[in-house]
């Protein structure tokens, strides 16, 4: 029996997409729990925002880059358009690293690499990767400017 890890499950997200804006389509939503494993949701947009939404209620954190401007106006766009209930996303608490690093650090930065870079981590291939990386150089910040994320 494996033991279950003590403490909020944070999923890191990441959507891919084609287009801009809220027309954009989602091609897939990536996502990389803070202890690895991972899950893609793709396919029929209908079906695979069913088993996202379905998977949001094990989650507690989601971690997004630029999430608050672009991820959540765009997936909750896509869930009342398929007709479906935006609530389970939003049960689970969403922190934007994208929008803590800027204020915290103040700058302005493109992308979750050149944020790696400038703590001077390791440059992973992968975004959701960094990402993690990042959030975790940053921990101890967040635990005690965000204690409602109780890590």
């Amino acid at each position: 029996m494996r033991s279950r890890k003590i403490g909020p499950h944070i999923y890191f997200l990441e959507l891919r997409t084609a287009g801009d804006g809220l027309e954009a389509a989602i091609r897939q939503i990536r996502l990389v729990g803070e202890s690895g494993g991972g899950r893609v949701f793709r396919g029929d947009e209908k079906m695979f925002l069913r088993s996202f939404l379905k998977f949001c209620t094990d989650v507690d954190i989601f971690v997004t880059w630029g999430g608050e401007s672009f991820a959540l106006p765009l997936l909750t766009a896509k869930i009342i358009r398929n007709r479906l209930d935006p609530a389970p996303l939003y049960e689970a608490y969403h922190f934007d690293l994208k929008t803590f690093f800027e204020k915290t650090f103040s700058a302005s930065v493109s992308d979750v690499s050149e944020a790696a870079a400038l703590l001077g981590l390791r440059k992973r291939r992968d975004a959701l990767e960094n990402m993690r990386a990042v959030f975790n150089a940053l921990r101890s910040i967040l635990r005690v400017t965000r204690p409602e994320l109780a890590l």
